[in-house]
């Protein structure tokens, strides 16, 4: 069986570095035995998208998603990630703006004020697809607790 291929729609290197390292050592729940990288090839194409500032992770990629197809014309996937504070779930704050929120406050703000508000949080991803007919969307995530200060390299 040939991998299906796919355009992942990303400026991000750091995307391509996570996928050159997944695809031989990641498999899914459904196909045990299987890396990611036998059942799909990923094709890289740096796509302007409009990303909207949204809390709501899940509508923000799929604003993105339907950007990257217009720009694109063929079945495309994006990402987002962001963190959700215990807390904040109904509002999935910070969510879309943590990206924004680090940046424009620095790792060492950033931290205080999360950690006043919560000291829990949800790590969410989100990947849309599109087909040019549907849009689809899967979420990961994970739970974890926000460390008091920053620690580790700044790098992705």
């Amino acid at each position: 069986m040939r991998p299906i291929k796919i355009v992942y729609c990303s400026w991000s290197d750091f995307k391509k570095e996570e996928w050159r390292i997944a695809k031989d050592h990641l498999e899914l729940k459904s196909t045990p035995g299987k890396k990611l990288g036998e059942l799909f090839d990923l094709e890289f194409r740096q796509a302007s998208t409009s990303e909207p500032l949204l809390c709501d992770l899940e509508a923000m990629v799929k604003a993105k998603i339907a950007s990257a197809y217009r720009h694109v014309q063929v079945p495309c996937i994006v990402e987002h990630a962001g963190l959700v504070l215990e807390g904040y779930e109904v509002k999935s704050f910070p969510g879309g703006l943590t990206q924004p929120m680090w940046d424009s406050l620095g790792a060492e703000k950033f931290v205080g004020c999360c950690s006043t508000l919560s000291t829990k949080a949800i790590a969410r991803a989100v990947v849309g697809y599109c087909d040019g007919m549907n849009v689809s969307t899967f979420v990961g995530e994970t739970t974890g607790v926000l460390a008091a200060t920053p620690r580790g390299d700044r790098d992705f």
